[in-house]
């Protein structure tokens, strides 16, 4: 929002264009995600019943940070479910998760118990001490600190 806001102006064309490209990239990552986990037939069902929330496409119009956060979020756990096969994509989970934090702070955690959930069932809880999940902890970190700390 702030790169179109300075590009465009501080008004209201300006802020609302990104907020639905998040809302895009929400729906994309709930299709590739249910895709993965059920089929091409869950992947759709998956990215309509989303876009068949009236909240949803509501702030989808909006300068809000909720939907940047939901897309943040699926996208992180679109990057745990296809980590197994790459395990570059972990670490990107946690760049992801860092990002969402970055956009709505505490919010964010409410996707930390999905994502755990999906990497103990998808490998093993000896998994979550792996090399490659602490360097997703790390970058979580590391995307997120400077949104935190200049919180006040």
């Amino acid at each position: 929002m702030a790169a179109s806001s300075s590009a465009f102006g501080l008004t209201e064309f300006a802020l609302r264009p990104p907020t639905a490209i998040f809302a895009i990239g929400a729906v994309v990552s709930q299709y590739v995600a249910g895709r993965r986990l059920g089929g091409r037939l869950a992947g759709i069902m998956a990215a309509v019943l989303l876009l068949g929330v009236p909240q949803f496409v509501a702030y989808s119009r909006l300068a809000m940070t909720d939907v940047p956060l939901a897309a943040l979020g699926t996208l992180s756990m679109v990057f745990v479910l296809y980590g197994e096969k790459r395990r570059a994509l972990t670490a990107a989970a946690g760049a992801a998760s860092g990002l969402a934090v970055f956009t709505k702070s505490a919010a964010a955690f409410l996707f930390l118990p999905g994502l755990l959930a999906t990497v103990v069932a998808q490998r093993c809880i000896a998994y979550l001490w792996s090399r490659e999940m602490l360097l997703a902890l790390a970058l979580a970190f590391a995307v997120a600190l400077p949104g935190i700390s200049g919180q006040s």
